[in-house]
């Protein structure tokens, strides 16, 4: 999905909200001064002055901002997202730009959720002014234009909703066995004058936008990647303890998975294992953890060596084949979370695996959840994905207040 037009860093950094600047905008009576300069008569010249101080536009300095946006999502046309989400300005002036007519600091509230199946990708989080573990600290402006130099290209906007945030990508290497983590600002334009999927209009009190988009996403029954990046969290080196736990078995096939479900508060910390009791039915194991909202916030292959280690696994680069994950749990993600358990190699590398034999077994525990509340809701199921057509629709309106 590429829903956003991202501008150059370079260009918009100084409109970035820790710059500490002021809010009052240059105006262009300094033009008109200079015109009225050039006439000889001294007299004259004070009334030019006057006159084209008068008939310039003064500069406008906000105080606050507040307002909604409305983002709907469809997937193959069935609904998907509906919500609305409430902004209030935090702070009155983001930072350092000369052609934006008024940049806030915003928090974004959700006060309407009419969602079925809503799975928002961060890109989509940036359009709701949503946050989420890898989009934080928002702040949205407007200019009637706005020049962006990147490199050899120069573009100048009109009309343009501008949006940024801290945005952070996060990396697992298996191989090398470790997570890189890092965080920029960015700046982006909702809707310019032009833009085939949005328009933005401002009159001087109200900011109004419109977006529309046609993409494709990749959809699993259990879960879909939403996320830049493909962990949040950090990997788990034992076996969790004084826990919820459970056991099952998955047959020897690689194209099939348990899925788990548990009860998270928000706020609160989830730290889950997945173990190998007996060598004779062990195997080497995958796990990933959804939100409620859908999306898969990390996906484990190794962590730590199991009480039995399976006969066959990834050695060389996943010497601790049992996985374990813990994770912080955004105070806003509360709710039903699911844990896939899936089979990365068969139980024993010799085993005749007849239809549905269970050969793999293994305990699950979880440390974090509401107490009792573990179930193994699907057993054997496919969680093969497939490219559903989205549409993704978001109105917005906020009003601006001048500082008294």
């Amino acid at each position: 999905m590429r829903p956003l037009l991202l501008l150059s860093l370079t260009a918009c950094t100084p409109m970035y909200y820790d710059s500490g600047e002021t809010g009052t905008q240059d105006t262009d009576t300094a033009d008109a001064d200079t015109d009225a300069d050039t006439d000889s008569d001294t007299d004259a010249d004070s009334d030019a002055d006057t006159d084209a101080d008068a008939d310039a536009d003064p500069a406008i300095d906000y105080a606050s901002l507040s307002g909604s946006v409305t983002f709907t999502k469809t997937l193959d046309g069935q609904p998907g997202c509906d919500l609305d989400v409430g902004l209030t300005s935090v702070s009155n002036y983001i930072g350092s730009c000369p052609e934006c007519d008024f940049a806030f600091r915003v928090d974004g509230v959700i006060t309407r959720d009419d969602s079925v199946d809503c799975r928002m990708t961060d890109d989509e989080h940036k359009l709701a002014f949503l946050e989420n573990d890898a989009v934080r600290n928002f702040w949205l402006g407007f200019g009637a234009s706005y020049d962006v130099n990147y490199y050899s290209y120069s573009y100048t906007y009109n009309d343009v909703m501008l949006g940024g945030a801290d945005v952070t990508y996060s990396y697992t290497s298996y191989y090398y066995d470790y997570t890189y983590t890092y965080t920029e600002p960015q700046v982006w334009a909702v809707a310019f004058d032009g833009a085939p999927y949005g328009r933005a209009t401002f009159d001087g009190t109200d900011l109004a936008w419109t977006y529309t988009y046609d993409d494709s996403q990749w959809v699993q029954p259990y879960g879909t990647s939403c996320s830049y990046g493909s962990d949040w969290g950090t990997e788990g080196t034992a076996a969790v303890t004084d826990a919820q736990s459970g056991t099952a078995s998955l047959p020897c096939d690689t194209d099939v998975q348990d899925i788990w479900e548990v009860e998270v508060e928000g706020g609160s910390t989830l730290d889950v294992s997945i173990d190998m009791l007996d060598a004779a039915t062990a195997f080497d194991a995958s796990m990933w953890l959804t939100s409620p909202s859908s999306c898969i916030e990390a996906t484990v292959e190794d962590g730590f060596r199991c009480t039995a280690d399976p006969v066959i696994y990834h050695s060389y680069w996943a010497p601790a084949p049992c996985p374990a994950w813990s994770l912080d749990v955004g105070a806003s993600d509360g709710g039903t979370w699911q844990i896939g358990v899936d089979m990365v190699e068969y139980a024993q590398p010799d085993a005749t695996c007849p239809a549905n034999a269970s050969l793999g077994t293994y305990t699950i525990a979880v440390d974090g959840g509401v107490p009792d509340t573990l179930a193994l809701a699907h057993q054997g199921v496919n969680n093969d994905g497939r490219y559903v057509d989205t549409r993704v629709e978001v109105t917005g309106l906020v009003t601006v207040v001048p500082a008294n």
